[in-house]
């Protein structure tokens, strides 16, 4: 569920910063870290840090399901 939700923020966030919706992170480093500002990722390594707890979300949220995906 905090993978879901954290996701959902991220889809917020980018429509804020670029106008229009999207579902990937980020590829420019300047709305990647205004994306990560507008979560509340404090300034300096806003971008990584975002990031980072991204990736280890969907790695924790792809243990879960691969099992009930693919047995």
């Amino acid at each position: 569920m905090a993978a879901w939700d954290l996701a959902a923020r991220i889809r917020n966030a980018i429509v804020l910063v670029r106008g229009r919706p999207g579902d990937t992170l980020p590829t420019k480093h300047g709305e990647l870290t205004a994306v990560a500002r507008l979560l509340g990722y404090p300034p300096g390594d806003a971008a990584q840090a975002l990031e980072q707890d991204y990736r280890r979300a969907a790695r924790r949220a792809r243990t879960v399901m691969e099992p009930v995906f693919y047995g």
